[in-house]
């Protein structure tokens, strides 16, 4: 277990979009090699998605759910990036050479406000 505080210089809306909006995955994550989403459609707090990633002479395959829930009270976002994930979407097979690492991450995300 880990916790880290990052600070990003740009809006909310700005640091999610390139994490749900498929197309701006390669652009925002150069390793990223394609992603795309699992199933029919996806709400904007529930998500299921494929990323795969060359590094080095292996290939590395995230598949993950995103559970995100909004504060507007507060301002807050609390987003669970999962890759053990139940319901009627279920992952694709893993195939042969590729690495499916194992994911749990939580992520709070603040922003900042008032000049500070």
């Amino acid at each position: 277990e880990y916790r880290m505080t990052v600070e990003v210089d740009a809006p909310l809306a700005e640091s999610l979009s390139t994490g749900h909006e498929m197309d701006l995955v390669p652009q925002a994550q150069p390793s990223v090699s394609s992603a795309y989403f699992l199933g029919d459609k996806n709400s904007g707090s529930n998500f299921k998605f494929v990323f795969l990633m060359p590094v080095l002479f292996l290939k590395t395959e995230l598949v993950l759910e995103i559970i995100r829930h909004q504060d507007r009270k507060f301002g807050y976002l609390v987003e669970i990036a999962r890759s053990e994930f139940g319901g009627d979407v279920q992952p694709p097979a893993k195939r042969w050479g590729v690495l499916r690492p194992w994911v749990c991450n939580t992520n709070v995300w603040i922003p900042r406000g008032n000049g500070q």
